[in-house]
């Protein structure tokens, strides 16, 4: 006689569903959830290195006849020079001044004119031909003669190249200016620079490029600058290696 029960035709029996308490389900949703959030934490760290803009906040005078160092990645170089100057001139007239100079690194510049370019937030900062590697003009004034050079009564950012282990990086570093009073005032307020070599930086960037898209609206009105004569330039230059050998 078969051991199968009569009216089963089949030996294999049907599994029949469960219900789930709401407590279990409960406690397998949440175990989901973190699962699934654990997940994505694990993708997250097999990420690739990502651009990081390092930013630098700053409330720093530069005095007035000295030179002023700018380590630009804190690791104990100087990477940049800022002179502020104020000279009598014949006892009674004066030359004002502040110049920026790079040594091997560069600032973006008027090549042509030798003045450092003043930028607006949000300038893209990387092109090869941007930059002067020479000593350039900041703002530059006589009493005789009106400023040339975009800087003076300006907040705006200067554009930067330098090296960090031979591999070129770029940044910015911002300056308050006033070339009107005797003596002149600059204050540096903050600079930064990117992590990953080559890449281009956008002037303001503290964190990355999406945060200096629009123009700084606590910028001062910055003048447009007047071209610098021959007889301009003349009296500058020669200042400039005078005063990088002090």
């Amino acid at each position: 006689m078969n051991r199968l029960s009569k009216g089963s035709n089949n030996p294999k029996k049907t599994r029949q569903a469960v219900r789930v308490s709401a407590t279990l389900e409960k406690r397998l949703l949440a175990y989901a959830v973190s699962a699934s959030a654990a997940g994505v934490s694990l993708l997250a760290m097999v990420r690739p290195a990502e651009a990081k803009v390092v930013y630098t906040p700053a409330h720093k005078k530069l005095p007035l006849n000295h030179v002023f160092h700018l380590d630009l990645n804190h690791d104990g170089i100087n990477d940049f020079d800022f002179l502020l100057s104020s000279k009598t001139v014949s006892g009674h007239s004066y030359r004002v001044g502040l110049a920026v100079f790079p040594s091997h690194n560069g600032v973006v510049a008027s090549i042509n004119r030798g003045c450092a370019s003043a930028l607006r937030r949000g300038t893209r900062i990387g092109r090869p031909d941007q930059f002067l590697s020479a000593a350039a003009y900041m703002f530059s004034a006589t009493r005789s003669q009106s400023r040339y050079c975009p800087w003076g009564d300006t907040l705006a950012y200067l554009g930067l190249r330098f090296s960090i282990k031979g591999k070129v990086h770029f940044g910015w570093a911002r300056f308050v200016t006033d070339f009107t009073p005797r003596p002149p005032t600059a204050e540096l307020t903050g600079y930064a620079y990117e992590t990953i070599p080559g890449k281009a930086i956008v002037a303001g960037a503290t964190k990355g490029p999406e945060d200096a898209e629009q123009p700084d609206r606590a910028s001062r009105n910055m003048h447009s600058s007047k071209p610098a004569t021959l007889g301009a330039l003349a009296l500058g230059v020669p200042g400039l290696g005078v005063w990088r050998r002090e």
